[in-house]
Order: structure tokens, then sequence, then C-alpha cells
């Protein structure tokens, strides 16, 4: 699940600007300096994004193989 994006606009990485994107709820919003606009999923996805940033749902992969159930964001357990 992509939770956020640091995206960069200019030549290179030395030169140029960076700003980010980052998911509220089911919406984009993109942070550029002091200016916050809400923004749609094809503007993040067509981004020079730079870091990807996602967020684990579910449990692992291991624990969802094996049909743990997270029930605590730190606990973990069997069926």
């Amino acid at each position: 699940w992509l939770a956020a994006v640091i995206a960069h606009s200019g030549r290179s990485t030395d030169v140029g600007h960076y700003y980010a994107f980052a998911r509220v709820g089911e919406g984009w919003f993109e942070f550029n300096d002091a200016r916050v606009e809400r923004v749609a999923e094809e503007t993040v996805l067509s981004s020079q994004a730079c870091i990807l940033f996602y967020e684990r749902r579910g449990g692992s992969p291991v624990d969802v193989a094996l049909g743990r159930k997270r029930t605590r964001s730190t606990d973990l357990t069997s069926p």
C-alpha cells in the first residue's frame, strides 16, 4: 500500500526542488514548501518519484500465510 512519495523536479538531484505526496485516508495531498493541496492519484503516480514509502497492511507475508492476525500493532497471535 503506497503511503507517501518524495518527488523531485529539476535537471539533477543537486539542482531542482523536492516535494512530497502523502495519502490521507483515501485521498492524496501534495506538500510543497508552505503549500498543501489535495491532488489526484494520477498526479502522484506520474511524478518524478525518488523515494517511496509503503505501509504494511494485514501483517507480514509470513503472518498472512500462516493465518496469524494482528490484534495490536505489536502483538501477533495464532488463529
